[in-house]
């Protein structure tokens, strides 16, 4: 539940806040990685994806997860190279580094950043005509923009988009196509308990009894 939630959340956010999706940087190429790109491809038409990791092998093993895929897999010798023309980023490791440098966005670009330390410059944050998270109070203890807001750079009025409250109608997720836009996504517990009772119910009405567990021993 938690691998494909964690998922879910850049493809809904990609969905929401991407001014085009053609091109797709991927930086990591872990599980987390495999979950979010496997669940873009069921909301997302992408034409290019490129892969960053400091494994190539890595690399190679990802892009055997996806033998028909109808989009081109890249392997990128650099970040720089990955990011440059890009039209999503998603850093999807446990780096805690400088992975994306502002001039590397172009205008209209969406950054979204989904480790539990740094994974970008502060410019890329600073400079972004938008911020978005999905969890107001946990995004500024915890992930991309921890450092700023210990710094006081960053409250809880600096974000622009709650994607939450864009889901529930209470406002707009992107409304200029040249904005360049930075999402931190930082996953709650919540949210997996929200999708564990879901499931439960879908069970029971499907008339089949959940396997049980004794968590003592």
């Amino acid at each position: 539940i938690n691998d494909m939630r964690t998922g879910a959340q850049p493809a809904i956010m990609t969905k929401l806040l991407a001014a085009s999706t053609d091109v797709i940087t991927l930086i990591g190429t872990g599980l987390m990685a495999y979950t979010s790109l496997l669940c873009m491809s069921k909301v997302l038409t992408m034409k290019e994806v490129r892969l960053c990791d400091i494994s190539e092998e890595a690399m190679d093993r990802f892009i055997a997860r996806f033998p028909d895929a109808p989009w081109k897999f890249v392997k990128c010798k650099s970040n720089e190279e990955g990011c440059r023309g890009a039209d999503v980023i998603i850093t999807v490791t446990n780096a805690n580094a400088d992975l994306v440098e502002e001039p590397w966005v172009k205008e209209g670009g969406l950054v979204m950043t989904m480790g539990s330390f740094r994974e970008t410059s502060f410019d890329v944050v600073r400079k972004a005509d938008k911020i978005a998270v999905d969890q107001v109070g946990q995004s500024l203890h915890r992930g991309n923009v921890k450092e700023l807001a210990e710094m006081g750079e960053i409250t809880a009025d600096s974000f622009d988009i709650i994607i939450p409250d864009v889901l529930a109608g209470k406002m707009p997720a992107r409304t200029n196509p040249d904005d360049r836009i930075y999402a931190q996504i930082i996953g709650t517990g919540m949210l997996d308990v929200a999708v564990g009772g879901l499931l439960l119910e879908k069970l029971a009405q499907a008339g089949v009894t959940p396997a049980q567990f004794d968590m003592t021993r």
